[in-house]
């Protein structure tokens, strides 16, 4: 049940069910702790996260638990503290990819780039193949920080170095990237060349470039070439800014 309320947004219903549920005695499950500890990050609860990582703590064995741990590092990273995401994230027995993407996910959701890239540099150093999701949170720290050479490095590494294909998300972040720099002729050569569909966000990061450097009238017709990947609104306000300049 607790499950359910947090996949339908009922997140606050969730923790009232996982309170009722310690009240009776029962024992929680590791997925209801997963699923207790994701409505404590929706709702950037601290303190009723604090509660059911306390509750955790209890439990022998967790810190051989990844999905666990795991869960309670984006709890933390979520709920404003990336100390205690780190505090959880070093003591863990085991740690496999998926833990360390959270927390290098979690430098990125509080955009501390130097963290980021330490984490980084340490999980090449022992061994950890970085997946589609590892590289995504980097892109993405690459495109808060504005660090064109380092997101082209660890773009062209996706395949070249781990034998990965990039996905639409990571096109979209350099897209982005290059776009916030007024790159934009590049920005396009890159989405039109990419190898898969561009998604709607994809589209709108390139008309956001040319928006961003003033070429409306390029804008609009890139637009038009898929108008219905195109953000409604984002097109309307171009519109608009396109009929006043002229």
């Amino acid at each position: 049940m607790i499950s359910g309320y947090v996949q339908n947004g009922h997140y606050g219903d969730a923790l009232q069910q996982y309170r009722q549920l310690c009240l009776d005695g029962l024992e929680p499950t590791s997925a209801t702790f997963v699923s207790s500890l994701d409505a404590c990050a929706k709702l950037q609860s601290l303190e009723d996260g604090e509660k059911v990582a306390s509750h955790i703590d209890e439990r022998p064995g967790v810190e051989a638990d990844v999905r666990l741990g795991c869960a309670i590092v984006d709890m933390f990273g979520k709920c404003g503290s990336p100390q205690d995401a780190r505090r959880v994230f070093e003591r863990m027995d085991q740690r496999n990819v998926v833990l360390w993407s959270a927390m290098l996910g979690v430098y990125v959701f509080h955009k501390q780039e130097e963290q980021a890239f330490g984490l980084w540099r340490v999980m090449g150093l022992e061994g950890v193949e970085p997946d589609a999701v590892t590289f995504l949170s980097l892109l993405t720290m690459c495109c808060h920080a504005g660090l064109l050479d380092a997101a082209v490095d660890e773009f062209v590494s996706i395949s070249r170095d781990y034998g990965l294909e990039p996905g639409v998300d990571h096109f979209s972040c350099v897209i982005d990237l290059l776009g916030r720099l007024g790159l934009v002729n590049e920005a396009e050569d890159l989405m039109l060349g990419m190898p898969c569909k561009p998604s709607a966000a994809t589209w709108n990061c390139l008309l956001s470039a040319y928006k961003i450097c003033g070429d409306l009238e390029r804008a609009l017709q890139v637009a038009e070439l898929n108008p219905a990947q195109a953000s409604y609104l984002l097109l309307s306000n171009m519109y608009a800014q396109y009929d006043k300049s002229n």
